[in-house]
């Protein structure tokens, strides 16, 4: 039995002196929590925990900080807690999601007997659902609600007194959102405490790599998606500048943009880029966009200053439904975006959604088919998720365990990685060892996957 690792009172004074814990929890699968969108990672592979990475900055400047990313290190909830037993904390900060919501829950409950340390926590669900969150959860203290806040740092920093504008506290006057931030700026994160040997992407051309935000938000209004309720805001440039050189001096090679639309704002993107290529950078990178937001000359412009890959949400091959979730492209403007960054020299990513609500398996079926024609570098097929709801209530807007699904997601795998022509080509583009060797291990776990399943 784990004891308590802090069961004397302490003075405030001694609280100041012990290290702020930062703490992506275990699962039993490779959860990706960030960003207030929950992920099951498809391949060997796991990205930064940006709200921390980004949280990791504004802590470091009151004092002490460790970092435990149990999802990245494999670690199991029993683990964890003898590891976090091993010290003692000032406060912890947990990244939880709704996808792992039972088991983050589940886990974290049996935190603060362990630590004796006020616990907060964020991410997609705490966000929505702030209040909630605390009155479903009494074992937590707090909810931070915007990753790019210093809100908790400031609340620890005065010894916990008094509340902060983006943090809600149980007990407190309640607050559910943040105070408008259209544009922000953070502090240089502790890159340090975030080894890059913990982390991958399928698709990355250079190591290390690193993630990195030019804006927040997005101005769209796709329905389906999280990042509708997120408002957009620009990353002061100087701000930006400042930690990619600083990265770019520690080694890192690549940069994961995390902007949930790329170019979204077209002045602001062109700056960036320009200046990429003006001050020398020599980082390639990688980015999430809207079809519609991608001229060609928008997409020559990035391949100059180093992009390799756009990653873009087809969704569906039904117009209709393409309607209905409020996202206004059409299936020629999607097309014609694809066939640009060809033109470009950029790789396009593909990702789709199967079981929207109130489509039937001939839709379905027909987005495959559609996925298979484009024939994009990559591809990544998604079960429909009502993400902005309460974890409880999303069965509710999901297919039925017996609707076929599993079985239709697995043949739209296959019927697009194990192509003949897909297979020759990927390999002809491996330009590096590790390229290949994280394609054989991805390839690997996607016959596992997929054909075993």
């Amino acid at each position: 039995m784990l004891s308590p690792a802090c069961c004397e009172p302490r003075s405030a004074e001694l609280a100041d002196q012990l290290p702020t814990l930062l703490l992506c929890p275990p699962g039993r699968c490779t959860y990706q929590r960030d960003n207030y969108c929950s992920h099951r990672a498809k391949g060997r592979y796991y990205w930064y925990p940006y709200d921390l990475v980004v949280q990791s900055g504004f802590m470091a400047a009151i004092g002490p900080l460790e970092v435990l990313d149990a999802t990245a290190l494999g670690l199991d909830p029993e683990a964890t807690l003898r590891r976090i037993a091993e010290s003692r904390y000032r406060a912890v900060l947990a990244l939880i999601g709704g996808l792992s919501w039972s088991e983050d829950t589940s886990f974290l409950e049996r935190l603060p007997t362990v630590t004796g340390a006020p616990l907060h926590v964020t991410g997609d669900v705490p966000r929505f659902h702030a209040q909630r969150t605390l009155a479903t959860l009494p074992f937590v203290d707090g909810v931070l609600l915007d990753y790019r806040s210093p809100a908790l740092a400031d609340h620890l920093a005065t010894g916990g007194s008094g509340g902060a504008p983006g943090l809600c506290r149980r007990g407190e006057r309640a607050q559910t959102a943040h105070p408008p931030m259209p544009g922000f700026s953070i502090p240089i994160p502790r890159w340090d405490l975030f080894p890059p040997r913990l982390y991958s992407l399928p698709f990355a051309r250079r190591s290390p790599f690193a993630s990195v935000a030019a804006s927040f938000g997005c101005p769209h209004s796709c329905r389906f998606c999280t990042a509708v309720h997120l408002p957009y805001a620009r990353r002061d440039r100087d701000n930006l500048f400042q930690e990619l050189h600083f990265l770019r001096r520690q080694g890192y090679r690549e940069i994961h943009f995390k902007d949930l639309s790329f170019g979204v704002d077209r002045d602001h993107y062109l700056e960036i880029l320009e200046r990429m290529l003006k001050e020398g950078l020599d980082l390639s990178f990688n980015c999430l966009a809207r079809a519609d937001d991608l001229d060609l000359e928008l997409l020559r412009l990035m391949r100059r200053a180093g992009c390799h890959l756009v990653h873009i949400g087809v969704e569906t091959a039904s117009e209709q439904s393409l309607k209905r979730v409020g996202k206004r492209e059409s299936q020629e403007q999607i097309t014609a975006a694809i066939v640009r960054c060809r033109q470009a020299g950029i790789r396009v990513l593909a990702s789709y959604v199967l079981g929207f609500p109130w489509e039937d398996p001939a839709d379905i079926e027909r987005t495959i088919e559609l996925a298979v024609r484009l024939d994009t570098d990559f591809a990544s097929f998604n079960r429909f998720v009502q993400r902005d709801v309460w974890p409880d209530d999303a069965g509710a807007t999901q297919a039925s365990p017996d609707s076929g699904l599993d079985r239709i997601e697995h043949r739209a795998y296959r019927r697009f990685y194990f192509r003949p022509t897909y297979l020759v080509r990927q390999l002809a583009r491996v330009h590096s060892l590790d390229q290949l060797r994280l394609g054989l291990v991805n390839g690997a776990r996607l016959f596992r996957d997929h054909f075993a399943a």
